[in-house]
């Protein structure tokens, strides 16, 4: 079991969260419109990857695998982050941060869940209490840009409204359970077009109360 520190960023002011990974679950295909949800499988299936056996998907991973560092390194040259929204469950209390789930797309065609597993999974070092965004919490806008060859472009960009809320997320593959990290599921990407690029960056803004958590990193590639 992996213990991280987060800061607690909460408009009664600042503090910290020792959170004890017991579950990491990232969640596939929770698009809110699921009938294009349902058509956007179909198009995986025509590139050669394997539906998944049930919509939303829900993929376990080792809590060994979550990351806040600024630098992660793969085997593969075809992998790309996802931008995230991230519900961590500390007993009765829930926080939200952004994160990445950089997945192996080359691997993806033939296994997603080993996709997801050859890859570091990344979060914001902040977090906020989810009681303070959850009244506007379809209002919370995600942003991802890339950055290949020195040129930074945006990459993803939508709201939370466009992604199932995480209790719908939870009643479809098994329930809160304490110390559990859920990855919320993540947008298309502009164009349709993926991009294994040098740097991602990752942005969840608050819109209401004014404020964001950001992270970024380098992904380079390990030595043959």
């Amino acid at each position: 079991m992996k213990t991280v520190q987060f800061v607690i960023r909460s408009r009664k002011g600042s503090g910290e969260l020792k959170f004890a990974m017991k579950h990491v679950i990232c969640a596939g295909f929770t698009g809110r419109d699921q009938v294009s949800v349902e058509e956007h499988v179909r198009e995986l299936a025509r590139m050669g990857v394997k539906p998944p056996a049930s919509i939303p998907a829900a993929y376990t991973v080792p809590d060994s695998l979550i990351t806040s560092e600024y630098s992660i390194t793969v085997d593969g040259k075809m992998t790309s982050g996802e931008v995230e929204c991230v519900v961590l469950y500390d007993g009765n209390r829930a926080y939200v941060t952004v994160g990445s789930d950089h997945t192996d797309r080359e691997m993806e065609k033939k296994d997603i869940l080993k996709s997801k597993e050859a890859c570091p999974k990344i979060l914001a070092a902040e977090v906020w209490p989810y009681e303070e965004v959850s009244d506007h919490w379809d209002r919370i806008e995600l942003k991802s840009t890339v950055t290949d060859r020195g040129r930074e472009s945006i990459y993803q960009e939508g709201t939370l409204g466009d992604l199932m809320k995480p209790e719908d997320i939870l009643a479809r593959v098994g329930g809160k359970r304490g110390g559990l990290v859920l990855y919320c599921g993540t947008m298309p990407v502009r164009g349709g077009q993926l991009k294994f690029a040098g740097r991602f960056r990752m942005e969840m803004r608050d819109p209401v109360l004014n404020r964001a958590i950001s992270h970024e990193y380098d992904i380079v590639l390990a030595p043959e």
